[in-house]
């Protein structure tokens, strides 16, 4: 009931809005041992740039991606991208919107660390993922396996100059691919004559 009641205020306070469940990746507390150029919500705000406005953008630091994977249950079919450190678990996530019914179209993981190619390695996680059925071409690489080079269908030459703008790029990706659902689109008269 509590998460009924929840979904209905989110769906009152944001609207129509798609909503797009975003677990950053490494930020500037030092969550992976180093300080980043951006926090987690930083992150979200460039992605958020990239899809110009018009989504509901629930951000997420990777170390809470546990709380990413439990949002998914407040919505109906949302977005998800990983970013980075945050494709850590891509298996599960996939898993979760797959056992959902959510459409694995809608999941993207950009530049995850994929070096190591251990069976319990990111490297293997998002292979997993792929094949729980999100499109290879739903998975970003930038230019070395640091950035998912090795796992990749779309290269960062196609959608951003660096790993922080890969954020703006699958935001613009996500954006432009986007159909409103048919509720919503404007009726049209085709009757000529």
């Amino acid at each position: 009931m509590k998460n009924l009641i929840r979904k209905i205020l989110k769906e009152e306070v944001e609207g129509d809005k798609p909503t797009v469940i975003f677990i950053a990746g490494c930020d500037k507390e030092g969550s992976c041992g180093k300080k980043y150029k951006y926090t987690a919500n930083e992150q979200g705000g460039l992605l958020e740039k990239g899809l110009g406005g018009d989504f509901n953008v629930i951000t997420f630091a990777w170390v809470d991606y546990d709380k990413g994977l439990s949002e998914i249950d407040n919505y109906d079919n949302p977005y998800v991208v990983l970013f980075s450190k945050g494709c850590s678990e891509s298996n599960q996530f996939s898993s979760k919107l797959k056992t959902k019914g959510g459409d694995l179209n809608k999941m993207y993981i950009v530049e995850p660390f994929t070096v190591s190619q251990s069976e319990k390695s990111v490297y293997s996680n998002v292979r997993s993922a792929v094949s729980d059925g999100v499109p290879k071409e739903n998975v970003l690489g930038g230019t070395s396996n640091h950035t998912g080079k090795n796992v990749a269908g779309t290269f960062r030459d196609s959608y951003g100059s660096d790993h922080w703008s890969a954020l703006n790029g699958v935001g613009s990706i996500i954006k432009n691919s986007y159909v409103k659902p048919a509720e919503e689109q404007k009726d049209v008269d085709y009757n000529i004559g």
